[in-house]
């Protein structure tokens, strides 16, 4: 059954520009004692996306995950600018604009569980698995499965809708079993 995005773009429904360089987390990792966030740069940034890093908690030690960390206008949209301000702030500064405008992580895959790297596993396994473990986090967590469809039609319909609301790509990915 697919997933179908709501007239306003949600966060999960979307991905950050692929033709800038973003300063979102590519992965987040769980650990007992912190969570780690990093821009794809490789630089450590759990200062700038400390509600994120707060919410990773709730995930299982040694998990990581490979998405986006988003931030809506009012209106729905998704923010690159607002991401970039807050990746490029002070941790005081950090803190406020989380305050006002807070985060979501929006989870592509699962790259490592509690079992162990699940990277060779099919992407339909790790997506089975992605889906699972978020559905044990608590309610109204930032962190959340992007929207996907195995649906030609809707997947059409996203491609010629989402672009108004912030949504610069989508991805296909092949599934195998």
């Amino acid at each position: 059954m697919p997933t179908r995005p709501s007239g306003r773009c949600t966060p999960a429904a979307t991905a950050a520009p692929a033709s800038r360089a973003s300063p979102a987390c590519s992965a987040s990792c769980a650990t007992p004692a912190s969570p780690a966030s990093g821009a794809r740069s490789g630089t450590p940034s759990p200062a700038a996306w400390g509600d994120l890093a707060l919410a990773a908690h709730h995930l299982p030690a040694g998990t990581v995950l490979d998405g986006e960390a988003v931030i809506t206008t009012e209106d729905g949209r998704i923010s690159f600018e607002a991401a970039q301000a807050r990746a490029a702030s002070s941790p005081t500064r950090a803190h406020r604009l989380a305050t006002q405008r807070p985060a979501h992580y929006i989870a592509f895959d699962a790259l490592q569980l509690t079992s162990g790297n699940v990277r060779p596993r099919p992407y339909s396994e790790r997506r089975a698995a992605l889906l699972n473990l978020l559905a044990e986090l608590p309610a109204n967590t930032p962190i959340q499965a992007v929207s996907a469809t195995t649906d030609r039609d809707t997947a059409l319909t996203w491609y010629n809708t989402l672009h108004s609301q912030g949504c610069f790509r989508l991805a296909v990915v092949l599934l195998w079993t």
